[in-house]
């Protein structure tokens, strides 16, 4: 991992920009618009989920290591967003430890049975289910589990 793959700097400065510039913010924009797409009944579960595969996603950092997630156990959720301005928006005012990561590593570290709060605090928050990025047994990896294809 990089270093501005976490949200407190060497130098104490909130708000580093994570390097590699254009490509992450357009993978983002691409993310929020098959968002979108798939909110107005137009969208396509794969399109969305790859998009999210290569969006650099950003989680509230804890204490231990580990997701931060809300819900009861069997139907939890990890909050993730698209910049540090999203979470900031969900988080509120004041510094914030956070963390980012790329969505194909992020859809691999998460434990079974967990979805993702995409954008909380943003314009078009959506809760994205597990059923959306993994492959039950025995299926293609080309459509993801919950496509009509």
């Amino acid at each position: 991992m990089r270093e501005s793959d976490f949200g407190m700097p060497p130098d104490g400065t909130a708000g580093n920009e994570v390097s590699g510039g254009g490509h992450e913010h357009g993978a983002a924009a691409e993310l929020t618009a098959q968002v979108a797409l798939l909110a107005a009944g137009d969208g396509d579960a794969a399109a969305l989920v790859a998009a999210l595969r290569r969006t650099r996603l950003y989680c509230v950092r804890l204490d231990r290591v580990g997701f931060a997630a809300m819900g009861p156990p069997g139907a939890q959720m990890v909050p993730v967003f698209t910049s540090e301005e999203q979470l900031a928006v969900f988080l509120g005012e004041g510094a914030h430890d956070w963390f980012s990561l790329c969505g194909d590593d992020l859809l691999d570290l998460l434990p079974p049975g967990t979805d993702l709060a995409l954008d909380l605090g943003g314009p078009q928050p959506v809760r994205l289910h597990e059923r959306m990025w993994k492959v039950p047994a025995g299926a293609s990896a080309e459509t993801p589990a919950g496509s009509d294809d």
